[in-house]
């Protein structure tokens, strides 16, 4: 599913706060909160930071009040193993010539190897290629 033409874009930056055996007990949990996410068109690309200790979310919302909401449904939130860091990315600059996909070049400047990555044709076809780009806003849930 395309994100909506008139979301933001974020990166959740996941930290477990918990030890790695009390996360993956919760891990299948957590997956079916992802794939929800995904089968709504809220996730573009989603995975496990290397070395594990936390994870990274590419979603895109309406507003950051909204995409809070949801991650307080992510049970990795609700039984307090991991916080979450937001950061809004309104605008994504691609350069018109490149054949390196938009979702692509995200996952290699954050160096993390994704685990699940949802259509990135999809999700270059939904970026106005001609925009800048620009960081801002950072959340932090505890």
């Amino acid at each position: 599913m395309l994100p909506k033409a008139n979301n933001s874009f974020f990166i959740v930056f996941i930290e477990y706060i918990k030890p790695l055996s009390e996360i993956d007990e919760h891990l299948q949990d957590h997956k079916d909160f992802l794939q929800t996410c995904y089968n709504k068109g809220h996730f573009i690309a989603s995975g496990k930071k290397v070395p594990r200790t936390g994870g990274i979310i590419i979603a895109s919302m309406q507003n950051k009040t909204e995409l809070i909401k949801l991650l307080q449904q992510d049970p990795f939130y609700k039984n307090k193993l991991s916080s979450f860091d937001i950061q809004n990315f309104k605008q994504l600059c691609v350069t018109p010539s490149s054949t390196t996909c938009a979702a692509t070049k995200i996952i290699n400047a954050l160096k993390i190897r994704f685990s699940c990555i949802h259509s990135c044709d999809e999700f270059c076809a939904s970026i106005d290629s001609s925009a800048g780009s620009k960081l801002n806003s950072s959340t932090n849930l505890r």
